[in-house]
């Protein structure tokens, strides 16, 4: 069987047989032809034995093509030896390759990418710079332009900074003005301070963040605004919305103070969210001295009051002496910020400071107690009841109701705390306790952010325990029966708790099997499936308008 084209080019360039590659291509043979991978002898050269340069310029000297594309299956893309070569990280290979005339940018092909870029996404600086000194000391037709925006940009994602350098450089020295435009700058700059922006070949932002002259992100805005970047104001805002919120960032929000960007209220507030006290030190001086001030006309919360719910003590402190030197008075005491953001420490201060005190009530009676059910997300859960013990423990009432007649019971239901729940039961909590309304504190507050069809009042904590906003458990149901809640209870629409667990609430499957649960606990305590509310339905009515098969229903 006879051997390869492709086979014996590569084995007489090998033994530098030059007799035997002049014979090939006398014979007709093509020192380009392909395996049944699509591999030429010069690709397996460049992929198997990359160090032996002098059988890669032998290929080349008899005509073997530099740029003959070879379809990467695994990688879904074209790639030509010097995209290999630049991908292996091999520098001598790459400057070989250059020097007798591959193709840096070979634009025609499927997927394009070019070299550059793919010396930049795996890491290998050295060989990008090879390239771009090649591009900058050779001859003046061979200084490609294609590919260098995408190259800018992806060493400014990655944080390459000496890369970036040189194709800046390289940018002002050997291209015409206007060849890369202002807009691919920008989007470098983006690129830069963006985490989410990042490739799968760079590492998690706080483990790419080094001390002072390593690649960092400060260092790679400071270069690309030196190349001639010009931010607009509203520009200039919003960079500095992602860069007041990371504390990896100080440096570039520096750097944009420089150019003059406005601090605003909506800044410093993203600033105390990344608790990072020298950011908000840095921020606060040109916002004082541009008119800032603490709250814009009524707005709550002022800048005090969301330190104290998501701020360090640092901050609190440094912002109440800044804005606070009257201890002025607000609708909503600091003491309520704090428990919404389940900052014990911060409680803990106001309290013993005499700043706030536990009973204290916000505009609409609601006790720092009631602050804690606010936010509801789940991973929140093992911050909220130490905080809350805290506060009891402090002395606040937790049968204190507010003027729609709210209790904290109320609000530990709707979320389906059971260790709340029990918590506020054994501190005396009222367990038929009725609320005038069916808003929770933050709803009392927003009230665009919610519209009943029909006005509800006149609840118990088991009405809401049972509605279509709660979080139903049979544990919670249970609790407050065992306790003394009133299973029949009609609230203002007549409608009994079990009434309303089998009206609304039922949309997603999710939901159906603790519902179900939550009804069997309820007939087992004696509630009643024949009472009609207001407008004459009862519970047996609603289970079989939503097909919901109840055999422990008499």
């Amino acid at each position: 069987m006879e051997t390869p084209d492709f086979v014996q080019f590569l084995q007489a360039a090998r033994e530098r047989d030059f007799h035997r590659i002049n014979t090939l291509l006398l014979a007709g043979k093509s020192i380009n032809a392909c395996d049944k991978d699509g591999y030429t002898a010069l690709h397996r050269a460049i992929t198997q034995t990359p160090d032996d340069l002098n059988t890669i310029s032998i290929l080349i000297s008899y005509g073997a093509s530099k740029d003959a594309a070879h379809e990467d299956e695994k990688a879904g893309r074209y790639k030509t030896p010097l995209h290999y070569a630049a991908i292996q990280g091999n520098v001598e290979l790459v400057a070989l390759l250059l020097n007798m005339g591959a193709d840096p940018t070979p634009q025609h092909m499927k997927d394009w990418r070019t070299p550059l870029e793919d010396a930049i996404s795996n890491g290998h600086i050295d060989v990008a710079e090879k390239m771009i000194e090649c591009f900058i000391f050779g001859p003046l037709d061979y200084r490609p332009a294609k590919g260098l925006p995408e190259a800018i940009i992806l060493a400014s994602r990655l944080w390459y900074s000496n890369a970036l350098l040189l194709l800046l450089e390289y940018r002002r020295r050997c291209l015409p003005s206007g060849t890369i435009p202002q807009m691919v700058l920008k989007q470098a700059f983006c690129e830069a301070i963006q985490s989410e922006a990042y490739g799968f070949s760079a590492k998690p932002f706080d483990e790419r963040i080094g001390g002072p002259g390593d690649h960092t992100p400060t260092k790679v805005a400071d270069m690309l605004l030196n190349a001639g970047i010009n931010f607009r104001k509203e520009e200039l805002d919003r960079l500095m919305s992602i860069t007041c919120r990371n504390s990896h960032l100080i440096g570039v929000t520096r750097l944009l103070l420089n150019r003059e960007a406005k601090v605003t209220n909506y800044h410093i507030v993203r600033a105390i969210e990344s608790q990072n006290f020298h950011m908000v030190k840095l921020l606060i001086s040109p916002f004082i001295t541009s008119g800032g001030q603490a709250s814009i006309g009524d707005d709550e919360p002022d800048l005090v009051q969301f330190a104290a719910g998501h701020g360090t003590l640092e901050m609190f402190k440094y912002l109440s002496v800044t804005f606070d030197a009257a201890n002025r008075t607000r609708p909503t005491p600091l003491i309520h910020y704090a428990v919404w953001g389940l900052q014990k420490d911060m409680i803990k201060h106001l309290l013993d400071t005499g700043r706030s005190q536990v009973h204290e009530i916000d505009e609409f009676g609601h006790t720092p107690l009631m602050y804690g059910f606010d936010d509801i997300e789940p991973k929140k859960e093992p911050s909220r009841v130490p905080v809350l013990q805290f506060l009891i423990e402090k002395g606040s009432d937790v049968r204190a109701r507010s003027v729609d007649g709210l209790t904290a019971l109320h609000l530990a239901v709707r979320i389906g705390s059971i260790d709340l729940v029990r918590l506020l039961l054994s501190k005396g909590s009222d367990p038929n306790a009725k609320a005038m309304s069916c808003d929770s504190v933050y709803l009392k507050r927003n009230p665009a952010c919610w519209h009943l069809n029909s006005i509800v009042h006149s609840r118990t904590p088991l009405h809401w325990a049972v509605d279509q906003l709660a979080t139903v458990s049979a544990d919670v149901v249970r609790a407050l029966l065992r306790f003394g809640a009133d299973v029949n209870e009609p609230d203002g629409n007549g409608a009994t708790p079990l009434n309303i667990l089998l009206g609304d609430g039922w949309g997603i499957d999710e939901v159906w099997e603790p519902r179900a649960a939550v009804a069997e606990v309820l007939v087992k305590y004696g509630a009643d499936a024949d009472i009609e509310d207001k407008k004459g339905k009862t519970a047996r009515d609603r289970a079989e308008e939503r097909h919901v098969v109840m055999q422990f229903m008499p």
